[in-house]
């Protein structure tokens, strides 16, 4: 792999996100320390050595490029 890098995916705690990240991490699109993802309530217990946050905006920061994984009824 080239250049790497840094992936963030806002809901990365659900379904999608989760599979996201999953096959990115899977493919060597991304390391897991190159990983950030946020969740909305409880913090999830996979992808060891990955960001995990609450504040959306901690993660662009740290992100080259965000997907965004959220249903469109909860996006404000």
């Amino acid at each position: 792999m080239g250049t790497a890098i840094r992936l963030g995916i806002v809901g990365g705690a659900g379904w999608l996100g989760g599979a996201i990240a999953s096959a990115a991490l899977q493919a060597s699109v991304v390391s897991a320390q190159d990983l950030a993802l946020s969740y909305r309530s409880a913090r999830p217990d996979r992808f060891a050595g990955a960001f995990w946050t609450d504040d959306n905006q901690a993660l662009a920061d740290r992100s080259d490029v965000v997907v965004l994984s959220v249903r469109p009824q909860d996006w404000p």
